[in-house]
């Protein structure tokens, strides 16, 4: 077009940003071809190094753990990996940065490893079932149901210099040494229906404490059925609690989460808040103060905060499957909806991926 307008090669390549070799030569296909000259032909390109095939297989080996072909390691290098899979003979030839590449592209990390546990309860299903029907029918329909547990080992730190407050385009700062004061545990009780915690204190939390607090709920819940679910700890589910209940009237129907579950009770969302909102960056001068701290929070709850949790977790079968299950593929970030081929062969074959662990949120807890 702006040789149309008889410009000049020079004028146009300054213009365009380019060199004049570059008009002249686009300058001259036009003259030979017309507009079908400035069509790019089809070309073969040079042929892939790395073939598909091959990639399918440096995907599938970093899927499956260095034992598995005979390597002492615990987990896979870019090295590593790439000497195992030349000694394979499934590929060639092939340097670390194309391993890095190829693995990059899925979204896989070999060297990627993280905690985690599922529930092998062969009870689960009904445990959840009834926990669930709990927190969304009979806790609406006005039953009493409570979520107990302790927080174990809440250490009183006190920072040895002044925390200093954020301020713009800086971060607050605490100091990180400290002064152990000891410890206390916090026996509490979330009631699923108003939000309401009761909350006790104490050095321990032993047989006698427990029962010492199931006496406290006791006397806050004198009358009426009681809901009351807990985790599976040996205090929880003894000979003792149930001849507590015994001597209750057995008014107090008792629920427990499945093994490895216990984020299943309400009252542990509750404790993540006050770790975060009190505890997290507190510094305490004694034990006495930290209780202090943690008895002046379940008041301001009550009086201000109260509220049920929004149970709406959809009930994800974690108990279910076998090791291998566990090792979810994580699906590009970029493109979930269409896995690259490489993707795809790493989890065919595979149980449909789960999702991970749930967190206090993540597990279906939503705050109104």
């Amino acid at each position: 077009m702006l040789s149309g307008e008889n410009r000049g090669t020079t004028e146009i390549a300054e213009r365009l940003g380019c060199g004049r070799a570059k008009v002249l030569r686009w300058q001259e296909r036009y003259l030979k071809g017309g507009l079908e000259g400035l069509v790019e032909k089809p070309r073969s390109g040079r042929p892939p190094r790395i073939t598909s095939l091959e990639r399918h297989e440096v995907v599938s080996m970093a899927c499956r753990l260095p034992p598995d072909f005979g390597v002492e390691r615990s987990h896979w290098s870019l090295d590593s990996l790439r000497t195992a899979v030349l000694e394979s003979g499934r590929v060639q030839s092939i340097g670390t940065t194309s391993i890095w590449n190829i693995l990059n592209k899925v979204d896989l990390r070999p060297q990627s490893f993280r905690m985690w546990m599922f529930s092998r309860d062969p009870h689960f299903d009904t445990k959840m079932r009834d926990i669930v029907d709990l927190y969304t029918v009979r806790a609406l329909q006005g039953e009493t149901v409570l979520s107990i547990d302790e927080k174990t080992s809440i250490q009183a730190l006190e920072r040895k210099y002044p925390i200093v407050a954020p301020a713009p385009g800086y971060s607050g700062l605490f100091e990180s040494e400290y002064i152990r004061h000891g410890t206390t545990c916090l026996f509490a009780c979330f009631n699923v229906g108003t939000g309401k915690v009761l909350g006790w204190c104490n050095a321990t939390r032993k047989q006698p404490d427990y029962l010492r607090f199931l006496d406290m709920v006791a006397d806050t819940y004198p009358s009426g059925a009681v809901h009351l679910i807990a985790d599976n700890l040996n205090t929880h589910v003894s000979q003792a609690v149930r001849d507590w209940n015994t001597r209750q009237g057995s008014r107090f129907q008792l629920h427990f989460t499945p093994t490895h579950a216990s984020w299943m009770n309400q009252v542990e969302i509750w404790f993540s808040l006050l770790q975060k909102e009190r505890l997290r960056h507190g510094s305490f001068q004694s034990v006495p103060a930290l209780v202090g701290t943690l008895m002046r929070y379940i008041e301001e709850w009550n009086e201000k905060r109260a509220h049920p949790f929004k149970w709406t977790w959809k009930g994800y079968p974690l108990h279910r499957g076998t090791p291998p299950v566990a090792r979810w593929v994580r699906q590009r970030k970029t493109s979930s909806d269409d896995p690259s081929p490489e993707a795809k062969h790493a989890t065919e074959g595979r149980a449909p991926a789960g999702p991970p662990e749930p967190t206090l949120i993540d597990a279906g807890i939503a705050h109104p």
